[in-house]
């Protein structure tokens, strides 16, 4: 039996809930077990096992199971501000409040809790406040989902991949769906010296909502250097690592290309945004090159002349714009302040494309711009050409 207030308690169960959903657990068992007099621990199993633990009164132990659905359901319905008492009664657990028999009753499902199996761990690392949840946040459109077949052939593409240089001792955290790809040198966060790893993102999204967002987060990885953990404070979370190597996407980046184009940010993220909703089964925009100028274009349907300066011999290309929408606001989410403009580096229609900012060499991205069909591209050399001779 222990006592808890109400408000910590809705707190934790949700947290636990979202977490579980996050990482596509589904309704998982909830364990729950005491330890001491003053602690109490609630935790699920699976690709990913997380365990938060909460300060409270124990006035008896307890050692039971039931599932998240059921926890989460019963206790969001709790009055605000109460103490609540749990204790196990028959084959249910009773949340009771009050001096009157105020009490809702939890389900309880024949399962012992097996203990959290946190391994020991060889080495351990140290994330700055919030470091988590800014690489959750940046870095997920640039991971692979898992409901697409090159998920089965690339599993290592499903979450961002953890490593340091030994040389210089930075650490970069790399990602890519095969569409673009994406390297940031993160000062926030400490890596191990031996141990690339790629991380599944679904794990990470659910480990955001366990993890308390205001404290240091330490990183453990076991003497196989394939289990990692998680840990800050009563909160705990384990998982392995994924299978596979990430491609070499820093091959592709290439900033040294004279030819670029220098747009504006938001003017770039605007366009996207009016390409996807005009033409949204298939968001390609164009960018049509000729004298000086660039014009954005759907092919009968949207003609847009950009603000935009050419250095070089910019060759006329597309992109898929949902794609290229993620890649400007990423740098947007990163710094509003300094980045105005960004440089596209075009190395040829069919070629990937870097994108940068000047002074900026902490993020290496690359795109694949739409691949032309022959008709498409003759179509755009024709239409430059016949502009030329105007």
């Amino acid at each position: 039996m222990i006592k808890v207030s109400s408000e910590i308690l809705k707190g934790v169960i949700s947290k636990i809930a979202k977490s579980a959903r996050k990482a596509g657990l589904g309704d998982k068992n909830l364990f729950i077990r005491t330890d001491g007099i003053e602690s109490i621990f609630f935790y699920y199993c699976g690709h990913i096992s997380s365990e938060v633990g909460l300060k409270c009164e124990v006035q008896k132990q307890m050692n039971v199971t039931t599932t998240i659905h059921e926890m989460d359901l019963k206790v969001s319905v709790l009055p605000h501000d109460v103490t609540v008492i749990l204790e196990v009664i028959g084959n249910r657990v009773r949340l009771k409040w009050g001096k009157n028999s105020n009490a809702i009753f939890v389900d309880v499902v024949p399962e012992l809790s097996p203990p959290i199996d946190i391994p020991e761990q060889l080495e351990m690392v140290n994330w700055r406040t919030g470091a988590l949840q800014a690489i959750v946040k940046n870095i997920a459109p640039f991971t692979l989902p898992d409901n697409v077949q090159l998920a089965q052939e690339f599993p290592s593409c499903l979450g961002p991949q953890f490593s340091k240089d030994p040389v210089n001792g930075h650490v970069y955290v790399r990602a890519t769906d095969s569409h673009k790809a994406v390297r940031i040198t993160d000062d926030k966060i400490n890596w191990f010296e031996e141990v690339t790893a790629s991380l599944d993102m679904k794990s990470l999204q659910g480990l955001t909502d366990v993890m308390p967002e205001d404290a240091d987060i330490s990183v453990g990885v076991d003497k196989s250097g394939n289990v990692m953990v998680f840990k800050s404070g009563l909160s705990t979370c384990v998982f392995r690592k994924l299978v596979g190597t990430l491609p070499n996407t820093d091959a592709k980046y290439n900033n040294e290309t004279p030819d670029r184009l220098i747009i504006d940010r938001l003017e770039l993220i605007e366009l996207c945004k009016r390409v996807i909703k005009l033409s949204p089964s298939n968001p390609v925009v164009r960018f049509i090159v000729n004298k000086g100028k660039v014009t954005a274009e759907i092919p009968t349907v949207l003609e847009q002349q950009l603000t935009a300066s050419i250095e070089g011999d910019v060759e006329s290309f597309a992109m898929g714009a949902k794609h290229l929408e993620q890649c400007a606001t990423f740098f947007q989410v990163l710094d509003s302040t300094k980045t105005e403009e960004l440089i596209l580096y075009i190395q040829g229609p069919n070629l990937p494309v870097t994108i940068g900012c000047y002074g900026d060499d902490e993020i290496r991205m690359t795109c694949a711009p739409h691949r032309f069909d022959s008709v498409a591209f003759n179509e755009m050399k024709a239409k430059k050409t016949a502009s030329a001779g105007v």
